[in-house]
């Protein structure tokens, strides 16, 4: 690994760790959502912001095969990779689970904030597993492998 990659990896885990740590645990004013990091082998297609509201026990879909061509992105799925960051309003939990082609569920990322990617096709759940309405942010980026 070169040395350039190597910095951009450990920029990358000490972003992982400071979110993970959510700051050192203050209560002060949060700082704005920021969008995940992207990988330079990756060519960013589409970026933006969703705010979704989850029922308690609920599940709210993202499926970056369907933004994509929403977003005038005509790279079939399999070449396209979903990245994205999250926070939850209160610091409440939320689970994001990865669906695969296959039905089996795998956990992604948990947490009242964080980041995360899957593959294009891949269909991944917002899952609240609380009895109250969740309000959760999500920055996204669509990129395709170079």
């Amino acid at each position: 690994m070169s040395a350039r990659g190597f910095a951009r990896l450990s920029l990358l885990l000490v972003f992982i760790l400071v979110t993970a740590c959510n700051g050192g645990g203050e209560d002060g004013p949060l700082q704005p959502l920021g969008p995940p990091p992207v990988n330079p082998n990756l060519a960013v297609l589409d970026q933006g912001r969703l705010d979704i509201e989850i029922p308690g026990d609920g599940l709210v879909g993202l499926a970056p095969s369907r933004m994509a061509p929403q977003a005038g992105i005509t790279v079939p799925c399999e070449r396209l990779v979903f990245l994205f960051s999250w926070r939850t309003e209160d610091k409440k939990s939320i689970e994001f689970i990865n669906v695969t082609q296959g039905k089996d569920e795998v956990q992604i990322g948990k947490g009242n904030e964080g980041v995360a990617s899957v593959g294009g096709c891949a269909v991944v759940n917002a899952h609240n597993g609380g009895k109250d309405t969740l309000k959760v942010e999500v920055r996204y980026v669509i990129a395709e492998t170079r």
